[in-house]
C-alpha cells in the first residue's frame, strides 16, 4: 500500500473559506478537475503475515458514539463502535455481499424468513443464544420508542419456530429486510442485559470483543472474547475506539503514534506525507439538505426544486471535500445496485442555476424568514464547514438560513421529532440498502419527514422495491424511482456522497475503508 503526497497543502481552517471563495465563482466548468490527493489510493490493504495477536489496536472515528445499545442508535455509524461487540443475523461484507453470521442459513418462504441459528452460542454475559433471544431483539426493535423502528418496518411478527429455528414474517419485502439484518437491527444483545436495563454502560452481545470499559459518547474499550465462535477475525487482543468530531485531533492523534488509525479529511493525507498510509472507499453517507415541507414557506414543489439549483454541488465536492465526496442529485451512491448510470450524477438535469432559482422562490411567493430557518447539523469538522458553505450559497437565492450545530443524535430531535428547527443539514448513515434509506427519510412515517411530503409514484415503486428479492429486479424499480424524484423533488435535496479516508500506521493491515461504518472485524497489527 502505498503513501500519497501533494506539494500543496491546504489546512482544515482554510477549507470552508476556499468553499465560499469557489461557489461564488460559479459552476465548475466540464474540462479538467484539480488533482485531488486521493487519486490512485487503494481501498484496502491486505493481511500481513507477521501479525502479532497479542497486540493493542486504537481507533479514531469522527463521529463519536451516539449510544452502545442498538436500540437507541441514533446514527449507522455508531456500527463502527458496536460491531466488535454485537455479531449480527447476517454479515455484509467489505465486498457488498450478505453473508451467514449468526444465522448459518436463511431461506425466503413467500413473504417469510427463515433463519437457522448457528448452535452453542452464548452471549458474553452467559444468558443462551437461541431463537427466543432473536426473538426477544426483534421485538424490541419494533417496539415504540426504538430508533430502529423505521429499519424494521417491514417486519410484520417473529416466532421462534424450534430452538434454533426464527420465523421472520414480513409485509412482503422480504429484500430489503434481508439487508436489515445485516446492520444495527440484525445486532443480538444479550436478553439478560436488557432485562437489567444497562445495555448502555454494560454492553452485552456476541462478537470477537468484550468492551470492558464503556464511556458514553466518546469511546470503547474491548478485550478478545474466550470462547468466541470465529477466533481467526480476533487477529488482536485488545482494541480502544474513539470518536473525535475535530480532524486536526485525529490528525495529531494518527502523527503522534497515540492511535494506529483514523478517518481523516483529504488535508491529513498532505500534512502527514510519508509518516502514514491510506485508503479510501464509498460510502452509503449522502449529505442533504431537507426541509420541514409543513413550514409554510417550504410548502411549494417550486421552492423544493430553486433550493436543488441555489446549490453548487460541483464546487462543495471540489472545494471543500477535495474530491472525497461525489456531487450527485441521486439519494444513494455511485457503488449501488440502485443508482441509475443513465442519470448519473444528474448536475445536467438539476444544475446549478442561481437565476433560475430565483425566479422559482418568486413564483412560488417565497417569503425568507427575517431571522433565518434555524438548521440543526452535527457538531463535527466537516459539519460544519459544509453548513457554512451551504448557508452562503443559499443566501445568494434569497434563503436565509442559520446552522446550529448539535451532537450525536441531536438532528433527530430536533428536526424529527420536536420539530423546533425546520431545516437540517445532515448525512444518510442507516443501512445501505436504498429501502433503509427511504424509510428513514421519505415515508409519511419517516422521522426525516415531519412535514408529510408525500409522492404517489414514489410510495408505489418504494413498495414494490422492497418486495422484490432479485438484485436486477430491484435495481430497475430503483433506477424509475430516481427518474421520479428529478420530476417531483422531494424535501430531501442530495448534495454529494462521501468516500471515507482512513490513514494508517504502516504495522496495520487487513484494514477495509468503505461501507455504511468503517468495519474493522480481522484488522491486525505487525510484531
Amino acid at each position: 500500500m502505498k503513501s500519497y503526497r501533494r506539494a500543496r497543502l491546504l489546512p482544515a481552517a482554510m477549507l470552508a473559506v476556499l468553499a465560499l471563495a469557489l461557489a461564488a465563482c460559479g459552476s465548475a466548468g466540464s474540462s479538467g478537475s484539480p488533482e485531488n490527493a486521493i487519486d490512485g489510493l487503494g481501498r484496502s490493504v491486505e493481511l500481513a503475515e507477521n501479525f502479532n495477536s497479542d497486540a493493542h489496536f486504537t481507533y479514531v472515528g469522527s463521529y463519536p458514539p451516539s449510544s452502545f445499545d442498538p436500540n437507541t442508535s441514533a446514527s449507522g455509524l455508531d456500527q463502527t463502535y458496536l460491531a466488535p461487540i454485537y455479531d449480527r443475523l447476517l454479515y455484509n461484507s467489505p465486498k457488498g455481499e450478505l453473508e451467514p453470521m449468526l444465522a448459518e442459513r436463511f431461506e425466503v418462504e413467500g413473504s417469510t424468513i427463515v433463519l437457522t441459528l448457528r448452535p452453542d452460542l452464548t452471549f458474553t454475559d452467559g444468558a443462551p443464544f437461541d431463537s427466543h433471544a432473536v426473538k426477544t431483539n426483534l421485538d424490541r426493535y419494533m417496539a415504540d420508542g426504538s430508533t430502529l423502528r423505521p429499519e424494521v418496518a417491514h417486519i410484520t411478527a417473529v416466532s421462534a419456530r424450534e430452538p434454533l429455528v426464527v420465523e421472520i414474517q414480513t409485509d412482503g419485502s422480504v429484500g430489503a429486510t434481508l439487508a436489515t439484518l445485516s446492520a444495527r437491527a440484525g445486532m443480538m444483545v444479550s436478553p439478560k442485559a436488557i432485562e437489567a436495563g444497562d445495555v448502555e454502560t454494560n454492553p452485552a452481545g456476541i462478537g470477537p470483543y468484550t468492551a470492558t470499559r464503556v464511556t458514553p459518547g466518546q469511546g470503547v474499550q474491548l478485550t478478545k472474547t474466550d470462547n468466541y465462535w470465529e477466533p481467526s477475525v480476533q487477529r488482536v487482543a485488545t482494541m480502544e475506539l474513539k470518536g473525535v468530531g475535530e480532524n486536526q485531533t485525529r490528525q495529531n492523534a494518527l502523527a503522534s503514534g497515540e492511535t494506529l488509525a483514523a478517518e481523516v479529511e483529504v488535508p491529513t493525507i498532505d500534512a502527514l506525507g510519508d509518516a502514514a498510509e491510506f485508503v479510501v472507499g464509498p460510502t452509503p453517507l449522502v449529505y442533504f439538505f431537507a426541509v420541514n415541507t409543513a413550514e409554510p414557506a417550504f410548502k411549494d414543489p417550486r421552492v423544493l426544486e430553486a433550493i436543488n439549483l441555489a446549490i453548487d454541488r460541483s464546487r462543495i465536492a471540489q472545494g471543500l471535500f477535495e474530491g472525497a465526496c461525489e456531487p450527485q442529485v441521486q439519494l444513494w451512491p455511485s457503488n449501488s445496485f440502485a443508482y441509475n448510470k443513465d442519470i448519473g450524477a444528474g448536475l445536467d438535469r438539476l444544475p446549478y442555476d442561481p437565476d433560475r432559482a430565483r425566479d422559482l422562490l418568486e413564483e412560488a411567493g417565497f417569503a425568507d424568514a427575517p431571522s433565518g430557518f434555524d438548521t440543526v447539523h452535527t457538531n463535527n469538522t466537516t459539519s460544519t464547514q459544509l453548513g457554512e458553505v451551504l448557508q452562503s450559497q443559499l443566501a445568494e437565492v434569497g434563503v436565509s438560513v442559520n446552522p446550529a450545530p448539535v451532537p450525536s443524535g441531536g438532528i433527530v430531535e430536533n428536526f424529527g421529532i420536536s420539530k423546533s428547527m425546520p431545516a437540517t443539514l445532515s448525512g444518510y448513515t442507516g443501512a445501505p440498502d436504498p429501502d433503509a434509506f427511504i424509510q428513514r427519510n421519505l415515508t409519511l412515517e419517516s422521522v426525516y419527514n415531519p412535514g408529510g411530503w408525500e409522492s404517489e409514484q414514489v410510495t408505489r415503486l418504494s413498495v414494490d422495491g422492497a418486495k422484490a428479492t432479485d438484485q436486477d429486479s430491484r435495481a430497475e424499480i430503483y433506477h424509475e424511482l430516481a427518474e421520479t424524484l428529478l420530476d417531483e423533488p422531494s424535501h430531501v435535496v442530495p448534495i454529494c456522497a462521501m468516500k471515507r479516508v482512513v490513514g494508517f500506521d504502516p504495522s496495520v493491515s487487513n484494514l477495509h475503508s468503505g461501507g455504511d461504518y468503517q468495519d474493522l472485524r480481522g484488522v491486525a497489527v505487525a510484531e
